[in-house]
């Protein structure tokens, strides 16, 4: 939602949306653009799923000319919102089993080259 040639960002498109989803669905939204907080809120508050990063968003607020400084921050902001209502950030594990994917084998690990001169 709010990028180029997408849905604009606003709170009556996602409701729309939501409408033709079924009850069960799984569901995401991603945000660009400087409405991306008060949506992802929404979202979050609505029982859906949330991507952030700073790749899609350079402003923090809609109302602000303040910039996002790092990638953390609107990650550590939605940790935050989520928290504040009620949703647990998912761990590794429950994100795997929520899409589907194989679980990962907690005894594997990785053998790094020693650099060779």
């Amino acid at each position: 939602m709010g990028i180029h040639s997408a849905i604009p960002a606003t709170i009556p498109n996602l409701l729309s949306m939501l409408e033709l989803m079924p009850e069960d669905a799984t569901w995401l939204v991603s945000v660009g653009g400087r409405n991306w907080l008060p949506m992802l809120s929404a979202v979050i508050a609505l029982g859906g799923h949330v991507r952030v990063g700073m790749e899609d968003n350079v402003y923090y607020y809609p109302h602000s000319d303040e910039k996002i400084d790092n990638g953390a921050t609107p990650v550590k902001k939605m940790v935050q919102i989520a928290e504040a209502l009620g949703r647990p950030i998912a761990t590794i594990e429950q994100t795997a089993q929520l899409l589907g994917l194989p679980q990962l084998k907690k005894s594997a690990t990785v053998q790094i080259p020693k650099h060779q001169a």
